[in-house]
């Protein structure tokens, strides 16, 4: 059985209230998504839980139509939540494959999250883009998918000629190295 940790989520959680992108956008009309965005880092993780707990796979649906980038993250965050669900699976390859490098970014790591085999390949694929958004999500999500195959990728992004990626490779070698990051039974 895996055990679950939620500091890389809170991670997430805190990148998601630190995104500028919600500066010029118009608030969501929903309360339960304005509860997620409005929640400190801390209480995020347990927020989106809950949310998803509430609304579903059919919640996450409606918040990717939002004209909101920061609705459409927790609603990807969230579809990683929901291990098992090929549906939620689906949705999260669509948009790790998609046009928007911010939402491919969230997609990986939720994929990851979700353990969805798929992720694999993408993680190889995003550590090879041009776009060095891609590659720190693929570090991320290494870290999130706990598979040690995928070690070396986070050893060679400490020499990624971006200093962003290699600070998040930095980062997510320490959460490995500190036991953070839980390493789980194959087929689990």
């Amino acid at each position: 059985m895996r055990t679950r940790r939620s500091i890389p989520l809170l991670c997430m959680a805190a990148c998601v209230m630190g995104l500028g992108c919600g500066e010029k956008e118009r608030p969501p009309d929903d309360p339960g998504v304005e509860a997620v965005l409005r929640s400190g880092a801390g209480d995020n993780r347990q927020t989106i839980q809950a949310f998803v707990k509430e609304r579903g796979l059919e919640g996450l649906k409606k918040l990717l139509e939002k004209d909101s980038s920061r609705a459409r993250i927790v609603a990807l965050t969230g579809l990683g939540m929901l291990r098992g669900s090929r549906e939620a699976t689906e949705l999260l390859l669509k948009h790790a494959n998609g046009q928007d490098t911010e939402e491919a970014y969230w997609s990986i790591i939720a994929l990851a999250y979700q353990g969805a085999p798929e992720a694999k390949d993408l993680i190889q694929k995003f550590m090879q883009s041009e776009e060095a958004r891609l590659r720190e999500g693929a570090c991320v999500a290494i870290q999130e998918y706990r598979d040690e195959t995928l070690y070396p990728l986070l050893d060679a992004a400490l020499s990624d000629p971006n200093p962003a990626v290699q600070g998040v490779a930095q980062m997510m070698k320490q959460i490995i190295r500190d036991g953070q990051a839980v390493k789980h039974p194959k087929g689990d």
